[in-house]
């Protein structure tokens, strides 16, 4: 094998790897069906007309309608991809799990192409990428398919790169090109999720810290700078994301932002979900003190490059910190692309740093057995997490009943629906399709009419959280069993509408 040969196969390899381990992880959330917010946009997609969907996606301003996601968000190009995939594909999950995927795998090549623009190593390319791939605090992320504005991190790292272009043009017109070329896709991933911003301000650290750090007074690096700081004030300004009166307010000041910030610090090193055991809350702990350390020791050794990706990696978890829709652990996963970044500088710098030392160990193969080793253990870590969260899906409480187990057999689900009447709301007949893929959760915060959006499998609960059980459906080949989470635990299982009419209303 020539030199030349070598290399090729030395950067392949690596992304290979983490590809590969990416579609392990989330192959089990493929077969996973519609969930919780999905239902709002299929119904929007369903029943409002182009003009008032594309009103409500993109005017801070305008009435939501059905689409009342957009009453929370300015995501406009999130909630028209929705629709397109809903126009071709209509109510069939696959496709927009598909979509989900392509995403993450998209930012993981992106993440392995900039870290090694950045660390110029492959070792600190590879070693982003698979942190990307593999690291499981932001799966919901992936798995959940309302979460495909997730499209914005491989359009913001896209960006990202697109600047070091710029920065590295030898003239005025290549410049300009890449600097529109940077400027159009944050725009675009703007328009898909509002958090993303994260990733622009720690390009600018970047930037100011690394690039040009004996230029800061140069008129091209303000004029690099100063038009991504005028796109995110102006994005500010226009979505009224900062303003309480403002058409989609997002912070919200009352929020304990520090104790939210170390929420999601912790699980950068230690991403074992909500702490549990007194071990698991200290190893989080320990973690993030690491991490804040690894930022201290950057900055008194002048590591620019280590000290700027953990400030992005800190500022960018301020927005969800003060978030106004409360806190969880899928909204890791754009941080999560800088802390892989951030752990792929820190390791090239560890390994050099290693490699001075007078012995004739292989430093540099040790240290990548032991990140590999440690990669294919966080897979199935986070390959058993999507799959558990697949059987016992989002909607259900673990504190008021636990789910039927079990799926259902792809035969079943071309079966005509099963007819249901809501006893709230007699009028509006309700449908159970079997379509449903395992469980069937029935909540009762959701309005009268709102789930009909087709081949749905969730209903809205006869009870409430006061006092009612909450039911659970699954649909099956011979009809549909029912169990209640109630004080009687009642199991039923009928084949008519009226007998479920009958084993639901609460007596």
């Amino acid at each position: 094998m020539s030199a030349t040969s070598a290399r090729r196969m030395g950067a392949v390899l690596p992304l290979g790897g983490a590809l590969l381990a990416a579609v392990f992880i989330y192959f089990p959330a493929l077969n996973s069906p519609f969930h919780s917010d999905d239902y709002l946009l299929l119904l929007a997609s369903r029943d409002m007309p182009w003009s008032d969907f594309l009103r409500s996606s993109f005017d801070p301003g305008a009435d939501p309608g059905a689409l009342r996601l957009s009453a929370n968000y300015w995501r406009p190009l999130s909630f028209v991809t929705f629709r397109l995939i809903y126009v071709v594909f209509g109510d069939e999950p696959l496709p927009y799990h598909l979509f989900n995927l392509a995403v993450h795998l998209a930012s993981v090549v992106l993440v392995y192409a900039l870290g090694w623009r950045l660390t110029k190593s492959r070792l600190g390319a590879a070693v982003a990428a698979l942190v990307m791939a593999v690291h499981p605090e932001g799966f919901e992320s992936i798995t959940w398919i309302a979460s495909l504005n997730s499209a914005a991190l491989p359009l913001a790292l896209a960006g990202w790169l697109a600047f070091t272009r710029a920065i590295d043009a030898e003239s005025t017109a290549a410049r300009n090109r890449w600097l529109a070329a940077s400027l159009g896709l944050a725009v675009v991933a703007l328009a898909y999720r509002e958090s993303v911003a994260g990733i622009v301000v720690a390009m600018l650290l970047w930037y100011g810290m690394v690039e040009r750090r004996e230029r800061l007074r140069e008129r091209e690096t303000q004029i690099l700078a100063g038009v991504h700081i005028a796109l995110l004030v102006v994005y500010l300004l226009l979505t009224g994301i900062l303003d309480p009166d403002g058409g989609r307010p997002l912070i919200d000041a009352d929020q304990d932002v520090f104790k939210n910030w170390w929420f999601y610090a912790e699980r950068g090193l230690v991403p074992l979900g909500s702490p549990e055991p007194a071990w698991q809350d200290s190893a989080q702990f320990i973690g993030t003190v690491v991490l804040i350390g690894v930022a201290v020791i950057a900055a008194l050794r002048r590591q620019w490059l280590v000290l700027a990706l953990s400030l992005g990696f800190f500022v960018s978890l301020v927005p969800y910190a003060a978030f106004s829709l409360g806190r969880g652990e899928r909204y890791f996963y754009i941080p999560g692309a800088l802390l892989a970044l951030l752990l792929g500088a820190a390791a090239t710098v560890c390994v050099a740093s290693l490699a001075k030392l007078k012995t004739s160990a292989p430093i540099e193969q040790i240290c990548v057995l032991g990140i590999a080793a440690v990669a294919a253990v966080t897979a199935v870590t986070a390959n058993h997490r999507v799959a558990g969260w697949v059987e016992t899906h989002p909607e259900v409480n673990p504190g008021v009943g636990r789910p039927v187990a079990g799926h259902l057999p792809r035969a079943a689900r071309r079966r005509r629906p099963l007819r249901i009447e809501d006893s709230a709301n007699a009028e509006r007949p309700r449908r159970i399709y079997p379509a449903a893929d395992g469980e069937l959760p029935v909540r009762g915060r959701e309005p009268p009419g709102l789930l009909d959006p087709g081949p749905v499998h969730r209903l809205r609960t006869l009870g409430d959280e006061a006092g009612r059980p909450l039911v659970y459906f699954r649909a099956g080949l011979t009809g549909t069993k029912i169990r209640s989470s109630g004080p009687s635990d009642a199991r039923t299982s009928c084949t008519s509408s009226a007998a479920i009419r009958r084993a639901v209303t609460p007596g």
